[in-house]
This record gives C-alpha cells, sequence and structure tokens, in this order.
C-alpha cells in the first residue's frame, strides 16, 4: 500500500501530464490516467522495483 503522500504526488503528475499532452495529441494526453489508475489502486512502481520507499507512511 502506498501513502498519502505518494497518492497525491500521482494524481498531481498525471493531471500534469494531461495538460500538457493534450497539445500535442489528445489520445497521447491518456498516458496520465496510469499515475491515476496507480493512485486508486494503493499501488506504487518505483516503491516497488526499488524494494523501498523514500516517503514515510
Amino acid at each position: 500500500m502506498t501513502s498519502t503522500k505518494i497518492k497525491i504526488a500521482q494524481i498531481i503528475i498525471a493531471i500534469v501530464l494531461i495538460i500538457a499532452l493534450w497539445g500535442i495529441s489528445p489520445w497521447l494526453s491518456l498516458i496520465g490516467l496510469v499515475p491515476i489508475i496507480f493512485a486508486c489502486v494503493g499501488f506504487c512502481p518505483v516503491c516497488y522495483f526499488l524494494g523501498r520507499c523514500s516517503i514515510k507512511k
């Protein structure tokens, strides 16, 4: 499970990606949905693959 700070960071990153990529292609902006899905599910791929998390829960 991820902490609230990580979930908020993932949602902010997703919003920035959606806004930034919308100008290039609306379809490309769908990449921003990936961090939102991870935040809703409670999974942090960086923490998982590194085997640790730098943000305290």
